[in-house]
């Protein structure tokens, strides 16, 4: 019983998260890229477990399940890597999808051919199994830049980026290269290591845990590039050639000191381009190379700054509250602006005030 059940865990959470996704997309008509991306991955690693549990409950031998087997191996790795795509780029190109699927293409075609012919498909096992570790670096090296490219974009345009930076998709990939690592050790072990044993509870129920985590927080991601909006047309405007990034810069740093526009909750990057009659790339890259900073950086640099001031007079000679500090400040809740404050001055705001009040 316990070995049935071994057999086709894996295989039953990835069904189940297909059929999830797919029935959420048909009845909610949630059809965006990235959610279909998430439902392709989910069935072909439901269709990579089924040849599993095929396996481990048939032992059909070097069979068409194995040619299936082949191509979903290679494939699900470029498929995360488009998920991530998805969620960070504006426009995925899908040439490049069909270019990282090409090796798991060729390798089931070889597979089949090897089948046809009447093989023993031990070649075409291990050169797969060699391949695995490759396509995971790549998706490593690949995710993580299109996460800090993501990173960057999400910093330069909102003032708050608290549950906008895809942290999230960061964890995703530790787990998914979790699971990469497990199946290549257990692959190095060998299937047939685990054929009728008991032994495959044990690298089941944990492909299972990791699965399951990981399609949970891939359909949990709330924000992707799809929320940032485009450029309104109205900022749409060209920089006058003469005025130098430091003359904007210097018109952008009146804006702060005089206006106090870092003040505003929400404040966007496009606010301060529409108060200095500019576009957003300009502000963007003026304040990233006079500052040295990121937009949001650089309005935490001001509102920190001002709600030290109010820390320190505070009312009567007594410190106001955390809430009102934040409120004035700019932030939209005490809870984000402690935050904030440990992450840029290394100490929360009441051992800060403690140090610097008399």
């Amino acid at each position: 019983m316990l070995y049935s059940v071994s057999s086709v865990l894996p295989f039953a959470v990835c069904l189940m998260w297909t059929v999830s996704l797919g029935l959420d997309m048909l009845i909610y008509k949630r059809t965006e890229m990235q959610r279909r991306a998430l439902f392709v991955l989910a069935a072909v690693c439901a269709l990579l477990y089924l040849c599993h549990a095929v396996h481990f409950l048939m032992n059909p031998g070097f069979s068409i399940w194995d040619c299936i087997y082949t191509f979903c191996t290679l494939a699900v790795y470029p498929l995360f890597y488009w998920h991530i795509c998805t969620l960070t780029q504006e426009r995925p190109d899908r040439r490049g999808l069909l270019i990282l699927l090409l090796p798991s293409a060729v390798a089931s075609i070889w597979a089949l051919a090897t089948f046809v012919a009447g093989g023993q498909g031990g070649t075409v096992r291990l050169v797969t199994g060699l391949a695995v570790p490759l396509e995971v670096l790549a998706v490593c090296v690949l995710g993580m830049r299109r996460l800090m490219e993501f990173k960057y974009k999400v910093e330069n345009f909102y003032a708050d980026v608290e549950g906008k930076t895809l942290v999230t998709v960061q964890a995703l990939l530790v787990v998914f290269v979790v699971i990469s690592m497990a199946s290549a050790v257990a692959s190095l072990i060998g299937r047939d290591a685990f054929f009728d044993s008991k032994l495959l509870a044990l690298p089941s129920f944990l492909f299972s845990a990791l699965l399951f985590t990981l399609f949970y927080l891939c359909s949990r991601i709330g924000f992707s590039v799809a929320d940032i909006p485009a450029e309104p047309a109205s900022q749409n405007v060209q920089e006058p050639a003469a005025e130098s990034p430091d003359l904007l810069f210097a018109r952008i740093e009146a804006l702060m000191e005089q206006k106090q526009i870092f003040r505003n909750q929400g404040l966007k990057i496009t606010d301060v381009a529409a108060a200095v009659g500019s576009n957003r790339t300009y502000v963007s890259n003026s304040i990233n190379r006079c500052a040295g900073k990121s937009f949001s950086d650089y309005v935490h640099f001001y509102r920190i700054r001002y709600a030290k001031v109010l820390m320190l007079l505070g009312r009567e000679g007594e410190p106001e509250t955390l809430e009102a500090v934040a409120e004035k400040a700019g932030y939209q809740s005490g809870n984000s602006f402690y935050r904030a404050f440990v992450k840029f001055e290394g100490k929360s705001p009441s051992e800060w005030l403690k140090a610097h009040r008399p």
